[in-house]
């Protein structure tokens, strides 16, 4: 497996609950090119964009895209590792984090 550095240990943290700040991503992520692979919380490699969308976090998954981040990322060893997330998205948390949704605005 590759040496991927932690990332962002405060992004990711707005990824997972749900409180995505554009404007305090773009601050934090200031010079980081997000389609490198990087090691969440877990240890596991990942994206992230793969975060985002790992937690139905559906403004962050349109920030990533709005920046550039590229949904078809192939890499062997994010491919290679196994997790269980259905503890992530469950019927009531697809339909609540809908209404959550913020636009960004590119800058």
């Amino acid at each position: 497996m590759s040496e991927y550095k932690q990332g962002n240990l405060k992004v990711l943290e707005l990824i997972r609950k749900n409180q995505f700040d554009c404007k305090e991503a773009d601050i934090l992520l200031n010079g980081v090119d997000i389609n490198e692979p990087i090691l969440d919380v877990s240890g596991f490699s990942t994206t992230y964009l793969s975060e985002a969308a790992r937690y139905n976090n559906l403004s962050a998954v349109r920030y990533f895209l709005e920046k550039g981040a590229d949904p078809n990322y192939d890499n062997e060893d994010l491919l290679s590792g196994t997790r269980d997330c259905s503890h992530h998205s469950s019927g009531s948390s697809r339909s609540s984090s809908s209404s959550n949704i913020q636009q960004c605005s590119s800058s």
